[in-house]
């Protein structure tokens, strides 16, 4: 049997131990052979490694604009915020395991490839220009930005969509009210 356990030292200190033991026969009689290790290097790593995983779930989970986490090689989804639940109308069921393609998300596939290259090229792509469909068929004007990194073995892109909507309106509607005041002043 193998088990991990904390194990205080004379000193005071704390250290991790892996423990091996096992039943053998040794003349006649039954004997306990057991083995120790000192794991607290992998310990201390792996309690590292879990607290920054919290932390960028924490901060994932608590971004106000739209993230996701895709795999580059096929479009699938691994991971969104609620950010983008709310602003794609999709449940998030429905969205992480599947690609955007499927899910109708791209206005124009090809713009995924384009993008995807562009990943891959220069491994970060900030403030582009996109619009995205809804659930419901509506349209999401937004910024993008990505970066590519590894999760484990695989290529995968973080993506951050920046609503942009509400100011292209206002913009539309600034240049529609100087039209307006240019032709009034011409007459």
């Amino acid at each position: 049997h193998t088990f991990e356990c904390p194990m205080r030292r004379r000193d005071g200190s704390v250290v991790w131990v892996s423990l091996a033991g096992a039943v053998v026969e040794l003349d006649g009689e039954e004997c306990l052979v057991s083995g120790t290790v000192d794991i607290t290097q992998r310990k201390l790593a792996e309690d590292a490694l879990k607290q920054s995983e919290q932390k960028f779930s924490a901060a994932f989970r608590i971004v106000p604009h739209p993230l996701t986490i895709t795999r580059v090689e096929d479009g699938t989804i691994l991971e969104v915020n609620d950010a983008l639940v709310a602003a794609t109308g999709y449940r998030r069921d429905e969205i992480v395991g599947h690609n955007a393609v499927e899910l109708g998300l791209w206005n124009r596939e090809d713009e995924r490839k384009e993008l995807v290259a562009e990943l891959l090229a220069g491994g970060l792509v900030q403030g582009r220009e996109l619009e995205y469909r809804r659930r419901d068929g509506g349209t999401i004007s937004c910024l993008f930005s990505g970066q590519v990194f590894r999760l484990g073995a695989e290529r995968c892109i973080l993506a951050c969509n920046v609503d942009i909507g509400e100011r292209k309106r206002a913009e539309a509607e600034r240049q529609a009210l100087q039209l307006q005041l240019h032709q009034s002043q011409k007459m």
